[in-house]
């Protein structure tokens, strides 16, 4: 066989073998036909139906939220009861500041002291006619310690005007002023009456004196005790607040 026979022979047998694979070839472009991407962008679509559904879950964070809501509600109401207990507390408060006391508490000025009664109605005077007193004791400081108690003894004297409204005189008291054991002050160890101008102020005289043993003065000095004497004159002028005088 000559060598042109033989090439000629090689490409009719390419050529059938080109030839075989072209229907092959047609068919392979039409496998890549659109039906089967269609198919598979139908079966797709539904595995991409569950991407907005992903975000579905969240409700299971929501009912948390609420359940965090609901734990941190009992603590404000645990603190409810704090200002519930602070309003009652507040009443008393201001209850109080309405009763407070003006620092003169227990001197017989006050109608929860001495009962607020028709002897409030007059209008007395009692002077301090005279005061004795050694180099231990002031004369000024005795007079500043009894019209500190001039409530008590105006309520004393008003007590016998309602039983006789004209009733007026003096009365004398003599203190024997001694200090008190274990501590700085001195106190009136003894109170007398050293007679009054009438028998009718008898009983105002042991009113003073009660008044009198509740005064407290400083130690005296250079003495263990002290004497002092106090007169008082007592005169009514008709009604109203009680005033005092020297």
């Amino acid at each position: 066989m000559t060598r042109p026979t033989a090439l000629l022979l090689l490409a009719t047998a390419l050529g059938c073998r080109a030839a075989t694979p072209t229907p092959t070839a047609s068919v392979a472009p039409q496998a890549p036909q659109q039906p089967a991407p269609e198919q598979a962008d139908e079966r797709d679509e539904p595995a991409l139906q569950p991407e907005p559904d992903e975000p579905m879950p969240e409700p299971a964070g929501e009912p948390d939220e609420p359940a965090a809501l609901a734990v941190a509600d009992p603590e404000p109401a645990s603190a409810d009861p704090a200002p519930a207990d602070a309003a009652p507390r507040d009443a008393p408060t201001t209850g109080a500041r309405e009763e407070r006391g003006d620092g003169r508490i227990g001197l017989g000025n006050t109608c929860k002291i001495t009962a607020c009664s028709p002897k409030r109605r007059w209008r007395t005077k009692i002077r301090l006619t005279k005061v004795t007193v050694d180099d231990s004791l002031s004369r000024d400081l005795v007079s500043r310690l009894l019209h500190s108690h001039e409530w008590a003894l105006h309520s004393c004297y008003q007590d016998a005007l309602d039983e006789e409204r004209r009733l007026a005189g003096t009365i004398e008291l003599h203190l024997v002023i001694a200090p008190e054991p274990g501590k700085y002050g001195a106190q009136v160890r003894v109170a007398e009456g050293t007679g009054a101008s009438t028998p009718a102020l008898s009983e105002v005289e042991r009113c003073f004196l009660r008044v009198a043993r509740r005064l407290h003065f400083p130690r005296p000095r250079g003495q263990p005790e002290t004497e002092v004497t106090v007169r008082l004159t007592l005169t009514p002028d008709g009604r109203g607040p009680p005033t005092i005088r020297k």
